[in-house]
């Protein structure tokens, strides 16, 4: 019998992208596929390129070929890495948290240009934690507070704390019908925001793999945004300030929202992508 010949780089790279781009733009799929590379092999994307000819390990070659299988049922390349990288750090995530966003970034970057002074932040439906946990590494004055629903989401946010050595007090809370315990400088929110009308509009990826409950707000898109902007005028210091992510459909009724509670400096901020994707509101 004949050994089996062990793949090389490019014949594996040319299966992945012939693979996914059944599933996703080609171009998207070669980015996938130089994560998964990038991870496996521990080679950067330049290397990748030069050694076409490189023959793969029979570890590397059988767990390539199993995160290849799950990647074909649509899985995020995130959940079967195990991680993912935002605002220079690394988070682990799973299906119980949403996949931090590139817009998401943004929104936290807006918050460190303009809160260098902030004593107090709370960050409410905070998930994989990504929000509070990059504040709190890059605002060293403030006491960084953050607080979801899920008991799971609180986990995996105290996991990704201590992976990336910052300090924040996470807690259990269902905003809806409690509230915070002491005022702050700075709330900040990305809550569920998707109406149940653009499901039809969204990727297997996410309908199949990511927590509902923090993608639909039972089909009120702006339920959280009037609780949470109703909690700021009780919870805020005066001049604090409320910052949103926000679905672009519904940023003129979010900003109508703040106005109507008496909010004041009222800005929505569009993303890289020209998206009406963020809101801040000062309390007057």
């Amino acid at each position: 019998m004949h050994k089996i010949q062990p793949l090389t780089l490019g014949e594996i790279r040319k299966l992945y992208v012939d693979t996914l781009s059944e599933i996703y733009e080609r171009s998207e799929a070669t980015t996938i596929a130089r994560f998964m590379f990038e991870e496996v092999m521990q080679l950067n994307s330049l290397y990748q390129s030069l050694q076409t000819h490189l023959i793969l390990t029979v570890e590397q070659e059988r767990v390539l070929l199993e995160y290849l299988a799950r990647l074909k049922k649509k899985e995020p390349f995130q959940h079967v890495l195990g991680f993912e990288l935002f605002y220079g750090c690394k988070f682990n995530v799973n299906p119980d948290v949403l996949i931090p966003r590139p817009e998401t970034e943004e929104l936290v970057q807006w918050i460190v240009e303009n809160e260098q002074q902030a004593k107090s932040i709370i960050d409410i439906g905070t998930g994989s934690g990504c929000i509070a946990v990059s504040l709190a590494k890059n605002l060293s004055n403030a006491e960084v507070d953050a607080v979801d629903v899920s008991e799971k989401a609180v986990e995996m946010a105290k996991a990704n704390a201590a992976l990336n050595n910052t300090n924040v007090n996470f807690s259990v809370l269902d905003i809806l019908h409690s509230t915070p315990s002491k005022q702050y400088d700075v709330i900040v929110s990305n809550p569920p925001y998707i109406g149940d009308d653009e499901k039809k509009l969204m990727d297997d990826n996410v309908l199949l793999y990511e927590p509902h409950l923090a993608l639909f707000p039972e089909n009120q898109p702006l339920l959280f945004y009037q609780r949470i902007s109703e909690i700021g005028q009780q919870f805020l210091l005066p001049g604090g300030r409320l910052y949103f992510e926000m679905n672009e459909f519904y940023a003129q009724e979010i900003a109508a929202i703040a106005k109507q509670l008496g909010y004041i400096d009222v800005t929505i901020k569009k993303d890289i992508n020209g998206k009406d994707r963020m809101l801040r509101a000062l309390k007057s």
